[in-house]
């Protein structure tokens, strides 16, 4: 999970550094990457 995180962070902030995205599309990975937070630390919450 940690190795989808980093891809799709990096892919954010590629995508917030370059002018060829629309608000939308930064939008919609920006929530896929939130969900993914969200869903790391449900599976951590233990470890916590």
């Amino acid at each position: 999970m940690c190795k989808k995180l980093e891809k799709l962070r990096d892919k954010l902030n590629r995508m917030l550094d370059s002018d060829k995205y629309t608000y939308e599309e930064i939008l919609e990975v920006s929530q896929k990457l939130d969900k993914l937070v969200v869903d790391y630390y449900k599976s951590h919450e233990n470890q916590i």
